[in-house]
């Protein structure tokens, strides 16, 4: 359980989640107390989660995602847990438009389903390609939306 991790404080340098404090069941303060109890001073928390309630959808009720966040809700998060040098940016700015548009126009019957699937290999190289070149562009540019909330944060 992310509210209950099996391992001693200060066991690591680095504890990466992914789309985790946002679902269903768990409890966001007491998972990053747990995060923050098991890194060492300096150590850094890579944090993902799902942006702007606008973007809800179908694939959030699919995927039992309770909440989706603005960097300052995750810097504030991150904040009053305990962590430093906090950094929350969005990120997957490119793609943003399409999933708003499909998840407006998307609606499914009484039983949810993700609208993730796997693409033709062609597309899913193009993109790869687009999440890259913005992967490039954010070490320079903070955008203003996407469709996720990447933060790293340090233990002082």
């Amino acid at each position: 359980s992310a509210e209950s991790l099996p391992f001693a404080a200060g066991a690591f340098d680095l504890v990466v989640s992914l789309d985790v404090l946002c679902l269903d069941g768990v409890d966001e303060a007491r998972a990053l107390g747990e995060i923050h109890r098991v890194l060492r001073k300096g150590g850094r928390l890579v944090l993902n989660l799902p942006a702007f309630e606008a973007l809800r959808g179908e694939h959030d009720r699919a995927v039992r995602i309770r909440h989706r966040s603005t960097t300052r809700e995750v810097a504030a998060l991150l904040r009053s847990a305990g962590f430093g040098e906090v950094r929350a940016r969005y990120w997957n700015t490119a793609l943003f438009p399409a999933v708003w548009l499909t998840r407006r126009l998307r609606h499914g019957g009484s039983e949810p389903t993700s609208d993730l699937a796997l693409l033709p290999r062609p597309v899913n190289a193009l993109l790869a390609a687009v999440v890259q070149a913005e992967g490039r562009l954010l070490a320079r540019v903070a955008p203003p939306f996407g469709t996720s909330v990447l933060s790293v944060a340090v233990k002082l």
